[in-house]
């Protein structure tokens, strides 16, 4: 039993060591893309470089770069509807007493 859970243990450590490691080289990518327009297609390709080094395959750095893109996107939206209402709500309370 002993044994199980120090096992269990090195291999919690050896994926912890790993996302860090992956994270790390994700942003060192992002730092040299920088200069990329957007960082179109250097971050994708960096995943995909990051993932082969890792041993895993190009797809799935390419599959882990696009859901991050769409989570950023999607969050970026739902900063800017908020950003519309709050700005409506202070525009129609400027605007209330206004008449014709």
């Amino acid at each position: 039993m002993i044994r199980t859970c120090a096992w269990r243990q090195a291999l919690m450590c050896d994926a912890l060591v790993g996302a860090v490691a992956l994270e790390g080289l994700t942003k060192v990518i992002n730092l040299v893309g920088a200069l990329n327009p957007g960082n179109l297609g250097t971050y994708e390709g960096g995943n995909m470089l990051i993932a082969n080094i890792f041993g895993v395959t190009s797809t799935a750095g390419l599959t882990l770069a696009l859901r991050r893109r769409a989570r950023t996107l999607f969050w970026a939206g739902i900063g800017a509807m908020c950003l519309i209402l709050i700005n409506r709500a202070k525009w129609a309370k400027q605007h209330i007493g206004e008449g014709p």
